[in-house]
């Protein structure tokens, strides 16, 4: 007995080396960021972190994140804003628990990207190589190193997650697992817009799965989303594009930028300037 309360099987060691075998890819890349990450704990804030703290500190109440403009920059992120909010109201205008949650965040997606590739199959050393370097990129880190990127690494968490439910609706089927696509969905579109990326390959990833009754989890992937955008679109009174681009933007502009953007990702990813 007391080997079970102490979280060891005493009479099955196999169990204890599977056990280890599985947590170890989650705990070292969160532990890797966490150690790459540290010297922020003694940082301020810079640039746009103040216009963020600003908005949650004399701005708007926490519900209006989500049926009002809140960034006058019109962007929807009422998720992001939320926990911005939260740790303001808790303590105050400090940047030290601000870095701390920013810290926290992107442990926990290195750690959810590492079980995504165990869930799929990965061995526990690919998972744990890719993990940790998902923890360690430059751009990863950079992007966890200003608070104002929070928006980002909220949007990365609900992404994965996403991913993780489905994976979950696939091996069982269950009611629970269709609800955490729904709650994961509105959690990464309601970080930041670009989560829509995930919804092509969550939809694609339920048809594939071989599985009956797909209608309900695509539906609970879908509706957030189209949801996200529709109040979007209702606080504006428009896609908002118009004003940010300070012109119509043309939707041969959006595919250039697009297929640009995806040109240099390659660069991106390998090498920093």
């Amino acid at each position: 007995m007391r080997g079970m309360r102490d979280g060891k099987d005493n009479a099955n060691p196999d169990r204890n080396l599977v056990v280890t075998a599985w947590r170890l890819p989650l705990l070292l890349p969160a532990l890797l960021a966490f150690a790459a990450l540290l010297p922020l704990l003694q940082a301020g804030y810079v640039a746009d972190d103040w216009a963020i703290l600003a908005l949650v500190r004399h701005g708007a109440m926490p519900l209006e994140y989500y049926f009002a403009d809140h960034t006058a920059t019109y962007s929807y992120r009422p998720n992001g804003m939320l926990a911005w909010y939260l740790v303001a109201a808790a303590f105050g205008d400090a940047a030290l628990p601000q870095y701390v949650v920013q810290i926290a965040i992107h442990a926990l997606n290195a750690a959810l990207l590492a079980l995504l590739l165990l869930r799929l199959g990965c061995t526990r050393w690919t998972a744990l190589l890719i993990g940790s370097v998902f923890a360690l990129h430059p751009a990863a880190v950079a992007t966890a190193a200003w608070l104002a990127d929070r928006f980002d690494l909220l949007a990365v968490n609900g992404c994965l997650l996403l991913l993780l439910a489905v994976h979950a609706w696939i091996r069982r089927g269950s009611a629970s697992a269709v609800c955490a696509i729904a709650l994961a969905a509105a959690w990464a579109i309601g970080a930041k817009e670009t989560a829509i990326v995930a919804l092509p390959v969550a939809l694609a990833w339920i048809l594939l799965g071989r599985r009956p009754h797909r209608l309900m989890p695509m539906l609970a992937a879908t509706l957030p989303f189209l949801a996200a955008l529709g109040l979007r679109w209702w606080i504006f009174g428009g896609s908002g594009l118009d004003k940010v681009a300070g012109e119509p933007l043309q939707p041969l502009q959006l595919v250039f930028g697009i297929g640009y953007w995806l040109w240099r990702l390659p660069e991106a990813l390998l090498r920093m300037p």
